[in-house]
């Protein structure tokens, strides 16, 4: 009984916070369900067989795209671009900012704006596949933590047909995910109804993710505008689910060889499988520390608005809790590109987790402030994240 006494107590004691965490920051505190869920943070071993095999699995990838650059006579890799800098004033140069970066070829990868109107996420159907069939992850990926501060300081600009931006450019046509599917794996008789089971998939996930659109033509608050984010992003995630068990299953029935012919015709069409350098931007902009840094205008805040002491800081707490949900969001990021469309599928959904989670844990302390003005001082509040938008210019 006593060493089972003592052993109880060397356990508690473990338990115990150290000196150094015996004061965690509000924000730690608040982002501990996502550490506890989100893959590759501190202290998390969960999965390490799975990534193990990944990894294996991307290296054996390589080797083959490499092999495919070099009988196409195109170089086998390349620097990875530089981080962006932030300045004295916060300012940010590159990727983050919008402006041109320095990818492995030497072409710009530019960030598109999160928001368009009161639209967020222009033509996020095709993002979303373009990433998953194609490997084209710039645009998918570029979405985070900055779009967080926007949606709250309604930092964009008017956008003429807003509506229309809310499908993607297929306007429901999802053939242009399936051909080149069907032509790479020619799928046998036996395959066909689950080919024909992933298209339709496809098709409701694209309806689904329209769906999930604001009405254009209303003007939104802040609140609002953080609403529409959050369920934009909610019918992302549902169009991921609606795709995953088909795509899994049809992947099953596919042997060897038309595997690799399946991830040989997404090399062809996007190179970012036979170049690390062409991965290595998109993930760029999804790791860019530089997203959580935001410049928020306060000073303009302050002359505009005039906060009373409380309304202050109820905003220093939003600041605080909006850029600790985008250092969070980093932490979403693969560690190395997914190889297969099913691994990039979960990849997807993983992001859209963490993004569903911050925009949710942003709302409270949102909706704190911004009921907490006058009407006088919501109008200016408006004002000022035009006025920011301006300056960014």
């Amino acid at each position: 009984m006593h060493r089972g006494k003592m052993l109880l107590l060397l356990a508690a004691l473990g338990l115990m916070p150290t000196a150094a965490d015996a004061k965690p920051s509000i924000v730690r505190m608040m982002t501990a369900p996502l550490r506890m869920v989100a893959p590759g943070l501190p202290g998390l071993r969960i999965g390490h067989r799975g990534r193990h095999h990944r990894k294996v699995a991307h290296a054996r990838h390589h080797k083959s795209a490499v092999a495919r650059a070099a009988r196409r006579g195109a170089p086998a890799a390349a620097a990875a671009p530089a981080a962006p800098m932030a300045d004295q004033d916060g300012q940010t140069s590159g990727v983050a900012q919008g402006q041109d970066a320095a990818p492995a070829r030497g072409e710009p990868v530019r960030a598109e704006p999160g928001w368009a109107g009161p639209v967020y996420w222009p033509h996020a159907s095709d993002d979303l596949f373009d990433y998953v069939f194609r490997a084209a992850g710039e645009r998918f990926w570029a979405r985070g933590g900055r779009d967080l501060a926007d949606a709250i300081l309604m930092r964009d600009s008017k956008a003429e047909g807003a509506a229309e931006l809310c499908g993607g450019r297929q306007e429901g046509d999802v053939s242009a995910w399936q051909e080149p599917i069907a032509q790479a794996v020619q799928p046998n008789d036996a395959q066909r109804g689950a080919f024909d089971t992933l298209k339709s998939a496809l098709a409701e996930a694209s309806r689904n993710i329209k769906n999930h659109c604001p009405a254009a033509k209303t003007a939104a608050s802040p609140t609002q505008r953080l609403d529409a984010m959050t369920d934009r992003i909610w019918g992302m995630r549902q169009a991921v689910v609606l795709m995953r068990a088909p795509l899994e299953k049809f992947s099953n029935t596919l042997d060897e060889q038309q595997k690799t012919r399946f991830a040989d015709a997404i090399a062809e069409r996007h190179d970012s499988s036979a170049d690390p350098g062409a991965a290595s931007a998109w993930m760029h902009l999804c790791a860019d520390p530089t997203a959580a840094m935001t410049p928020w205008p306060n000073e303009q805040i302050e002359r505009r608005v005039r906060p009373s002491n409380e309304q202050r800081q109820n905003f220093q707490t939003l600041q605080m809790t909006t850029r600790g949900m985008a250092q969070q969001l980093m932490a979403s990021c693969p560690k190395a590109p997914p190889v297969t469309a099913l691994e990039r599928l979960d990849a997807a959904e993983k992001r859209l987790n963490a993004m569903l989670y911050a925009a949710r844990m942003v709302g409270p302390a949102l909706r704190a402030f911004y009921d907490s003005l006058s009407p006088e001082q919501k109008t200016r509040f408006t004002a000022v994240g035009g006025e920011s938008r301006t300056s960014r210019r």
